[in-house]
């Protein structure tokens, strides 16, 4: 059996996407107030990183999630989507 570790790497590169994309999305076009935005997301760079890295794993864990964990996943997706959200607000 497989933990999350994978999975939630790539759930934490999500959380990056989601709220800096939102954050530009907010007015509709990138400009250079969304600067600071676009150099926090290089900034955790690493985090994109170890999810590409650990993707394949993580596709395996996706597999092989007991009860517990397909919740957790779930809720982990809805976070995702509510930071997205939230930031265009």
């Amino acid at each position: 059996m497989f933990n999350t570790k994978e999975l939630n790497e790539v759930f934490d590169a999500l959380d990056v996407i989601a709220e800096a994309g939102g954050s530009v999305y907010k007015d509709k076009r990138i400009d250079m107030a969304d600067l600071p935005v676009l150099i926090d997301v290089a900034v955790q760079a690493k985090k994109f990183l170890d999810a590409v890295d650990g993707f394949n794993v993580a596709v395996k864990e996706a597999k092989d999630l007991d009860s517990s964990e397909q919740m957790e996943m779930v809720n982990r997706f809805f976070q995702v989507a509510k930071k997205y959200n939230d930031a265009r607000k």
